[in-house]
C-alpha cells in the first residue's frame, strides 16, 4: 500500500504557484519590451518626420 506523502500537495502546489508566477512575469515582460520598443519605433520616427531624413538606423548597413 503506497503511503501518503503529508508534504507532498503543499510542495506541489507551491511549484504550480511559482511556475505560474514566472509564466506570468514572463508574458509581462514580454508585452511591457513590446510597447517599449513601439514608442521607441515611433520616437525615433517622430524625430526624423521633424528633420526631414531616411528613419534613424542603430546599425550601419553593410555596403
Amino acid at each position: 500500500m503506497i503511503q501518503e506523502i503529508p508534504w507532498a500537495a503543499s510542495t506541489a502546489a507551491l511549484m504550480t504557484t511559482i511556475t505560474l508566477l514566472m509564466v506570468f512575469a514572463a508574458l509581462f515582460g514580454l508585452i511591457i519590451m513590446s510597447v517599449l520598443d513601439s514608442w521607441h519605433d515611433d520616437h525615433l520616427y517622430e524625430v526624423d518626420r521633424k528633420k526631414n531624413r531616411r528613419p534613424l538606423r542603430l546599425l550601419p548597413l553593410p555596403g
